[in-house]
């Protein structure tokens, strides 16, 4: 069978590798990976899955517990890789100055399957499921796996880029099932210096930096200031990432260095360390990770016949916290997963093409600036597929954010 896989980031990978290992024709559409710029960290915990559902309040607890069971798939998917990994902070990462650069064109190269450089513009549909894509050729097949990651490109300020076409958009207006869309993360440590690449940075060198606007004035509360110099900040984020945001809203803030880098043990962002060698540069809060997503089942069945969903775009894991280190894995193992429970309902005739929307900035801005940290209450002032998906997001965001 022939099979269409949209995203070449890990859970894209993943699934292409064992899909034909399975014996069908897979093709990946090479230009979506969230990824390419992740230190792939993999938390390695005995309670893995407590902490999960602990963390998470909307957690699907089927799809928990097969993340607990099958998290040895990890350790064979790198074997079978050669991927060599070290010790972090949290648990292991490959080895490298830039692992996910590097581990996923380790994976490319030694993939069955057929990789394309391609934008996709329009998706075909009939009502019942996807039978199509086309970009600069058309690809049809017998089933498509969306990898597309989550929704970062929506957002002004974003932790990585994608492709400037609303795929979920238009895939939410045609009626794929989405689930707990207001339930994103957002991180205080983006790079936005044009003198430093644009990254995250996080760990111990937060130890070493003070947190000072555009005066050299520190904005940041007792409580938060002491937290980042000690190391013991994740369970103030979500106040902490409200004080970054308020004081980027009054103007550029900076990460100033106190205490030298380059004895940092930690390397986890080794590649960003080395390049710091100024005593300030500035840093933006941003959009970080999707916790909702498309709505699938824990092989990645959608309500689309012969659709499946995997990795950051689909929902069921983290609920309403994300615990760093676990997207790696679960790209892994849900990839795996949906390949080894693979099967085709009765194929859907091709369908009426769809134009996808192309993201323009004033769109990001207004998501970041009314659907991101603080929710504010304006007119959503965009128009088809944008206009619907921006105001499912703002309807069930008026709630959770008020509780």
């Amino acid at each position: 069978m022939r099979i269409v896989v949209v995203g070449s980031g890990v859970a894209g990978l993943s699934s292409a590798h064992y899909l034909s290992k399975q014996g069908h024709d897979v093709v990946v559409i090479d230009n979506v990976s969230a990824s390419l710029l992740s230190p792939w960290n993999v938390m390695v915990k005995e309670n893995i899955g407590e902490l999960m559902l602990k963390a998470g309040k909307l957690n699907d607890p089927t799809k928990v517990a097969l993340y607990e069971k099958h998290f040895p798939w990890v350790f064979e998917f790198f074997q079978e890789f050669d991927i060599e990994t070290r010790s972090s902070n949290i648990g292991i990462v490959p080895k490298g100055d830039f692992p996910g650069r590097e581990v996923l064109q380790r994976i490319k190269s030694r993939i069955n399957a057929t990789l394309v450089q391609d934008t996709i513009h329009t998706i075909y549909f009939n009502g019942k499921g996807l039978s199509g894509v086309e970009g600069k050729e058309h690809y049809e097949g017998d089933a498509f796996v969306l990898a597309i990651g989550g929704l970062g490109n929506l957002y002004q300020y974003s932790t990585y880029k994608l492709p400037p076409y609303a795929f979920h958009a238009a895939l939410f207006s045609l009626g794929l099932e989405y689930d707990f869309l207001p339930f994103n993360m957002f991180h205080p440590f983006l790079i936005v210096d044009e003198r430093l690449p644009r990254a995250l940075i996080s760990g111990e060198i937060l130890t070493r930096l003070r947190f000072v606007d555009k005066e050299g004035k520190e904005f940041l509360s007792p409580e938060i200031a002491h937290a980042l110099r000690t190391n013991n900040h994740h369970h103030l984020f979500h106040k902490m990432i409200k004080e970054f945001y308020r004081a980027s809203q009054q103007g550029p803030i900076y990460a100033e260095v106190v205490q030298p880098l380059d004895d940092l043990k930690e390397k986890e962002f080794g590649w960003i360390v080395k390049k710091i060698t100024m005593e300030k540069f500035q840093i933006h809060p941003a959009f970080h990770y999707s916790l909702g997503g498309i709505k699938g089942d824990p092989y990645g069945r959608t309500n689309f016949n012969n659709v499946f969903v995997v990795g950051e775009a689909s929902t069921g894991l983290h609920g309403i916290n994300r615990i760093g280190g676990t997207a790696v894995a679960e790209g892994i193992i849900f990839g795996r997963l949906l390949a080894e429970h693979f099967s085709l309902k009765e194929r859907p005739a091709p369908g009426r093409p769809h134009k996808l929307e192309k993201i323009q900035s004033h769109h990001q801005q207004f998501f970041w600036e009314n659907l991101g940290i603080e929710i504010k209450e304006k007119e959503i002032p965009f128009g088809g597929d944008l206009r619907r998906f921006a105001e499912e997001i703002y309807r069930e965001n008026r709630h959770y954010r008020r509780e």
